[in-house]
């Protein structure tokens, strides 16, 4: 899910998540959250970039606990049922709670 996360944020910013050597890049994915899409002036709707920053959560267990949880997140932006930043965290959101 992290890595589609990646994918996702760099096809929607033009570039990828982090850059540098694979060290420094390896390094800033465990240590680093991305400048996010809003912060380097991409517009994109509010829950798309909600949905990046859970899909590339640092800790396994505030991601989307499935690709097909991701994909119904998405599906929602798409048809317009997403209208703020992500939900709060919960089993039925697709992402486990603390």
């Amino acid at each position: 899910v992290y890595g589609l996360g990646a994918i996702l944020y760099e096809l929607l910013s033009g570039q990828p998540p982090f850059s540098g050597s694979p060290f420094s890049v390896l390094k800033a994915v465990l240590t680093e959250d991305p400048i996010w899409p809003s912060a380097l002036e991409v517009e994109l709707p509010p829950a798309l970039e909600g949905i990046l920053q859970v899909a590339m959560s640092k800790e396994g267990v505030d991601r989307y606990q499935s690709v097909e949880a991701l994909r119904s997140r998405l599906r929602g932006v798409g048809s317009g049922e997403e209208s703020s930043r992500e939900p709060s965290l919960s089993a039925s959101s697709g992402v486990a709670g603390p």
